[in-house]
Formats: structure tokens, sequence, C-alpha cells
């Protein structure tokens, strides 16, 4: 996850700002004019997530709300209401049991005009994606999950640390 988030350092005027890539490049104009990026993350609750990943999924949150602002949203086949989410979290607590379908957190997303980037955490057990994103996004998949129903999405396989490999 660091090596996503954290490439490189420019100077910009007396300040240091970290430059981070993105899944799109122009999603960095944000952070080189030191503003936080908003960012989207859904995390997949439904029964086919464990307990563990869903607490291995804190410690990326973790990383992410050091440097972004960051909107949590639960999901199985629906999104979710926004979830609080304090920095020293160590548990996640679900809310949700269902089942999966990715398709409502990319109708979500599209629908958001203030979110610049999206980060969803999921098992990968989910059916067939129909629907389509034009804005950057990142489906981390947990290092137990199947990567079979998201080829061809933009998506990154976590290793047994929760750290992409």
């Amino acid at each position: 996850m660091n090596n996503l988030l954290n490439n490189s350092s420019k100077l910009s005027g007396k300040k240091m700002v970290k430059r981070r890539p993105l899944a799109n490049p122009s999603a960095l104009s944000s952070l080189v004019n030191n503003i936080k990026q908003k960012i989207f993350v859904a995390i997949d609750e439904s029964g086919s997530v464990s307990e563990k990943e869903l607490n291995q999924f804190v410690s990326i949150l973790s990383e992410l709300s050091k440097k972004f602002e960051i909107e949590l949203r639960p999901f199985d086949t629906e999104v979710g209401d926004k979830k609080k989410y304090r920095r020293n979290q160590s548990t996640y607590e679900r809310t949700y049991c269902g089942g999966t379908d990715l398709n409502c957190v990319f109708d979500y997303y599209n629908s958001r005009k203030d979110m610049t980037m999206m980060f969803i955490l999921t098992d990968g057990h989910v059916p067939k994606i129909t629907v389509k994103c034009n804005k950057p996004y990142v489906i981390f998949i947990s290092n137990n999950g199947t990567t079979h129903n998201v080829k061809g999405f933009n998506h990154k396989k976590l290793n047994s640390e929760m750290m992409l490999c």
C-alpha cells in the first residue's frame, strides 16, 4: 500500500509535498496543490468476508487516513450509510452480512462528483460487474480472496500482511 501511496517527493515552494501515484495521474492535482484528496472507501461486509479480513482492512484504513480524507461506507448488495473511522481503530464492526454486488458500489461512486478516487476492500467473491466506471478506482482483494470475477477491472491482490504484492 505504501508503494502505491508514496513514491516520490517534490519541493513545492517552501513546503515539501509528497507526490503519490494513483490509478490516474490527473488525480494527483489536489496533492500537488497541498489539498487533501477525498477518497471513497467501500468495505465489503458480505458473509464471505471473514472477521479477520475485516480487521486486517483496518490497517489499510489507518495508512489512508494519515494522508487523505476518506469517506468509509460498508456494502454488500447495497451501499450503506457513512461509517465513522478513528485513526487508531484496531477492529472493525460488521453492520451487513448479505451477498456481494460491486455494481451498487460503482453506481454510488459514479454519482458522487466530490470523490476523486475509490478503493474497494473485498474478498473478490462477487458476481459479474456490469457497471462501467470512468473515474479512478482500485479493487483490493484480500490475500485469501479470488481475482477471478474482477479480471479486466483495476485490481490488486494483497499479500498475507495485507500489503500490496
